[in-house]
């Protein structure tokens, strides 16, 4: 499912995805990547390092996600769910 969301990115187009984030983790990692078939959303579970203060975690994982989607930062912005733990981020693979 990955792989899917890569393609999705190198379209170009800009579309949100949802990410259920894990923080205090030893080490980053992606633990999966679901395709909604009715409305053809992503949704990812990621582990993140990091403690949930002053946007730590927030940081780690748009640091995270750019390097495993090859993406520039600039291209990731959380849009909803700063201090939750489910976050609704912005992908523009244009930036």
């Amino acid at each position: 499912m990955l792989n899917d969301l890569r393609t999705k990115i190198a379209a170009g187009k800009e579309f949100k995805i949802t990410v259920i984030v894990t923080p205090k983790s030893q080490q980053n990692r992606i633990l999966s990547c679901e395709l909604n078939p009715e409305n053809s959303e992503f949704t990812l579970k990621v582990k993140v390092r990091g403690i949930p203060e002053n946007g730590q975690v927030n940081e780690n994982l748009i640091n995270y996600l750019s390097t495993e989607l090859n993406l520039a930062k600039s291209s990731l912005q959380i849009i909803s769910g700063f201090t939750s733990r489910q976050k609704i981020l912005s992908i523009n693979a244009l930036q």
